[in-house]
């Protein structure tokens, strides 16, 4: 079951400078800062507010977030959909018949479950499921 709007996810070229900008210009608030070392990405999790933004960096020039960067440059990457289980919504997606990126939900930033349906399905949009495993979040919504 879809549950709201997780956060909505920046690719950024610098992420110490964008994180600086953010916090400068709408006084967001570091919540969560870690590399993911699998997907290739350096993350920052902002409370702005009663939202989220993920400041999302890559780490080498091969991953998908880097060619997304030189493709079409910075700026919404996608929306994080919060969900009961990622796996069940990948699930319900494919049954019907949505293109999806992860047919297994993956593990996330922060103890979280992930899986991406293709922007094809969704007018251009890449979207994310996001489900907090079962860990109570580190964030205060």
């Amino acid at each position: 079951m879809i549950k709201g709007l997780d956060h909505i996810g920046i690719v950024v070229k610098d992420l110490d400078r964008s994180l600086a900008m953010w916090q400068a210009a709408v006084s967001a608030t570091v919540v969560h800062r870690e590399v993911i070392s699998d997907q290739q990405v350096e993350v920052v999790v902002l409370q702005i507010g009663s939202i989220h933004v993920e400041l999302i960096h890559p780490t080498t020039a091969d991953s998908s977030v880097a060619r997304f960067l030189a493709k079409r440059g910075e700026g919404i990457h996608h929306i994080a959909l919060e969900c009961d289980s990622a796996q069940g919504e990948l699930e319900r997606a494919k049954g019907a018949g949505v293109q999806l990126i992860d047919t297994e939900a993956r593990a996330g930033a922060d103890h979280s479950h992930i899986g991406f349906v293709h922007p094809r399905s969704l007018s251009g949009v890449l979207v994310e499921f996001v489900d907090h495993g079962g860990h109570p979040a580190d964030r205060s919504k």
